[in-house]
């Protein structure tokens, strides 16, 4: 039987405990536990997801975290008026998930979950420590470019980095949308995901995406697939 997981909002009542022990079992080197708050505010502001086992009985065990944060307010360079900043980082997955390329999905969902809630004034940055190549790999596969890093961003709430070490910036061009809603799109239709490692985990998962605007109001999907993307900063 092909393992069930669900991708689904983070719920703050219900799952910051669960959400803590994660990072604290699987954050690695690179990642500290984050400030409760962090996660809270990130939940009432719906950039926060958390993936759950749905095979795993009533209580559906957790086994990933990803969110988008609030890190900064500053004015504009390409338009006038506030922008926001928001942070991508903080991403979590249990081994037993990791293989099947649900970052990219992850990455998609919440880069577009952004882009359904905010059309202009916003921008979305990744930070990543320069030794995390894996991270790294990430980020640039999923159209996030390399930014000189702006003052603001330097005494902006740059959480979750273990170390002072050399920071790497990087900022998503709202035409990377594109790609991002294509993908979600295709997780929706095509939700059977492959291991790419031998090692015992199942050779499939199933991945149901239970995000209220996704599945219900795919308007910014549909737009973003046809390259009509939000005009954030970059």
């Amino acid at each position: 039987m092909t393992p069930t997981y669900r991708v689904r909002p983070f719920q703050p009542g219900a799952d910051l405990e669960d959400a803590i022990g994660l990072y604290m079992r699987h954050g690695g080197s690179f990642l500290r536990v984050p400030d409760p708050n962090d996660l809270l505010e990130a939940g009432e502001d719906g950039t926060l997801f958390v993936v759950t086992d749905e095979d795993a009985g009533r209580q559906s065990r957790m086994c990933g975290v990803a969110g988008l944060f609030r890190t900064a307010t500053c004015e504009g360079i390409g338009q006038p008026g506030p922008v926001e900043v928001y942070k991508m980082t903080g991403m979590v997955l249990a081994p037993i998930l990791r293989s099947y390329g649900l970052h990219r999905v992850l990455l998609a969902l919440r880069s577009l979950t952004l882009a359904h809630q905010v059309a202009t004034g916003a921008a979305l940055l990744a930070s990543v420590i320069a030794g995390n190549k894996a991270s790294l790999a990430s980020v640039r596969s999923g159209g996030f470019i390399q930014c000189e890093t702006p003052g603001w961003l330097r005494v902006s709430h740059r959480f979750w980095n273990l170390s002072q070490a050399e920071l790497i910036d990087t900022v998503l061009p709202p035409r990377a949308l594109q790609n991002h809603a294509r993908l979600l799109l295709d997780a929706l239709s095509n939700p059977i995901y492959r291991c790419n490692a031998d090692d015992g985990r199942p050779a499939t998962i199933r991945l149901d995406l239970g995000v209220g605007w996704v599945t219900d109001d795919p308007g910014t999907l549909l737009d973003c697939a046809a390259g009509r993307v939000p005009a954030w900063e970059e």
